[in-house]
């Protein structure tokens, strides 16, 4: 976890942020970063399970839509109206919620069983 003071702001971010450029002590450019987790079917577009993603901030629908930008499969997988769940940092979701620097987003497709 990368650690850095910003007097300017009176401030100091320590969520998974790491520096981009730096012009003096105070003038850092952060890349915000956000863990993705795939489950079920999700894992074919992603096959490691899950991945680090810069964020610039928004919520779960932006990040859905981001997604999707990715290609055919990433967009039929993650269409609007298809049913699967979304979690953040582990609490599933009934709606859209905002997602922040150093969240954990799951995306779970549909169960079946008996």
């Amino acid at each position: 976890m990368k650690i850095a003071p910003c007097a300017g702001a009176g401030l100091i971010y320590s969520l998974k942020m790491l520096p981009r450029a730096a012009h003096d002590d105070c003038s850092l450019l952060f890349v915000h970063m956000i863990t993705i987790t795939y489950f079920g079917s999700l894992k074919l577009l992603q096959p490691s399970g899950s991945e680090q993603l810069e964020w610039s901030g928004g919520t779960t629908d932006d990040l859905l839509s981001q997604l999707r930008l990715r290609g055919p499969d990433w967009e039929e997988a993650l269409r609007p109206g298809r049913v699967f769940k979304l979690a953040l940092n582990q609490q599933l979701l009934n709606g859209a919620a905002a997602v922040q620097a150093g969240d954990e987003v799951a995306i779970l497709p549909p169960v079946t069983g008996g």
